[in-house]
């Protein structure tokens, strides 16, 4: 085997490498294994692929052209393996990591072609190969928030879950794109002014997937503030509710206690005179001003405005509600994300259980810390009829629109590294689930 030629053809092909950082860095908390770990897999395999092709090309005689693409095929099967996340978003970055590697690989073409004319075919000179290597580079660092900040956001963005199909198709594109006009010889690169105008026109392919990112971002960034902004308000608009209730409470207490002797006094003359029919009609009017004493299901106010909220709705269609939610004062993520999980959890639980009998309508609601920064949430009801899992681990909706809620705890949870666990024996729908709130992710 000629090792000379064995050299020149990996160095052209570890090009595998940098693309594998450009793939990994948008999805780092989606891995299914320890960061580093993954890292330094990847780094393996691409290290591995590149020796293999090179091998492969030498022995065979073949361009690096042929035998790339079969290594990003395998390179797309362990990344599928490596990352959890939905099949659109996974191919998503792929994609978008390959044609940012079919670009440096092109564009090295047109840049290094009066260097490549004095040799007499192949793979590029080790020169040619390092240039490709540093165009790799700089797009990783060029790119780096983008891909590290930007499109991260855009995989952790609900609303835009049903247009990845369509945004993957930019970067597939530009992929093919690249791939069938990387030219077949230097010798055509070198023709009258294909060269000059080449390198500027395939500058704006990377320039129109960075404007679209970023527009896509942008208008993520507006959207999640207004989403936040009005979850914001409606927790405000349920503890107002939640201040009243217990405000009103105090004042009737507050007048029982003003009134007391007085009432003490007409008490002790029923009793004397024996007069029990009359006691009760006096005591009668004080019972219902005095009323029962409002719950307080814990010490957070923003957790405790969710439960009493839906333990009202839940009073309203008769089912029967138990919290233990053992909370501290202050929480130790944002107050707007822990109400909103709970409050999807508690409204798809309240909305199942009024499809069953009165008598069985009931949903219990557990939550605790585990730790100083380890919370636990867990939400359970009866159901009627069969639950089907997807393989995402959610429920199939039955009717459009529906399911959207255990898809925002679901990533909520994702997003604070959590793990989230749904069970349907015995005809119970329990969702069980376990958040990391570190200061990372506050």
């Amino acid at each position: 085997m000629n090792g000379a030629l064995f050299l020149r053809y990996y160095l052209e092909l570890v090009i595998l490498l940098p693309a594998s950082a450009l793939a990994l860095i948008p999805v780092r908390s989606f891995f299914r294994l320890r960061e580093k770990t993954a890292y330094m897999l990847a780094a393996l395999v691409a290290l591995g692929l590149a020796a293999g092709g090179a091998l492969l090309c030498t022995q065979l005689a073949l361009s690096s052209k042929v035998v790339l693409p079969f290594c990003f095929l395998a390179g797309l099967i362990l990344y599928g393996r490596l990352v959890e996340l939905e099949t659109e978003k996974k191919l998503f970055c792929f994609f978008n990591a390959a044609m940012l590697c079919f670009f440096c690989v092109m564009y090295t073409h047109f840049l290094a072609a009066p260097l490549e004319l004095h040799f007499s075919g192949g793979p590029f000179s080790w020169q040619s190969s390092l240039l490709c290597l540093g165009l790799a580079v700089l797009c990783i660092g060029l790119a780096f928030r983008t891909l590290h900040v930007k499109i991260p956001l855009l995989l952790h963005t609900e609303s835009l879950n049903l247009s990845w199909r369509g945004l993957l198709l930019l970067p597939l594109a530009f992929t093919v794109l690249l791939y069938w006009m990387t030219p077949l010889s230097f010798q055509v690169v070198m023709t009258g002014r294909v060269r000059t105008v080449s390198m500027v026109l395939m500058l704006f392919v990377p320039c129109v997937a960075w404007i679209l990112y970023h527009f896509l971002w942008l208008i993520t960034v507006r959207v999640t503030q207004s989403a936040r902004l009005q979850q914001e308000n409606t927790l405000l608009q349920m503890e107002h509710k939640r201040y009243d209730e217990l405000r009103s409470y105090m004042e009737a207490s507050r007048a029982l206690r003003h009134d007391f002797r007085q009432h003490l006094l007409v008490i002790d003359q029923y009793a004397k005179d024996g007069n029990t029919k009359g006691l009760q009609a006096y005591l009668m009017p004080m019972l219902e001003k005095a009323g029962s004493t409002p719950p307080r299901y814990c010490m957070n106010a923003a957790a405790d405005a969710i439960a009493a909220h839906y333990a009202r709705l839940a009073e309203q269609q008769q089912t029967r509600i138990a919290f233990k939610l053992e909370l501290p004062e202050k929480l130790p993520l944002p107050e707007s994300d822990y109400c909103a999980l709970l409050g999807n959890l508690l409204e798809n639980a309240l909305r199942a259980v009024a499809q069953l009998p009165e008598e069985d309508r009931r949903v219990e609601a557990v939550s605790l810390m585990l730790s100083d920064a380890m919370l636990g949430v867990s939400v359970s009801n009866p159901y009627t009829g069969k639950i089907r899992l997807g393989k995402n681990g959610l429920p199939h909706a039955g009717k459009a629109g529906h399911g959207l809620g255990l898809a925002s705890v679901a990533s909520t949870v994702q997003r604070y590294r959590g793990t989230l666990d749904i069970r349907t024996g015995n005809n119970v729908f329990a969702v069980d689930i376990l958040m990391y709130c570190g200061e990372e992710n506050t």
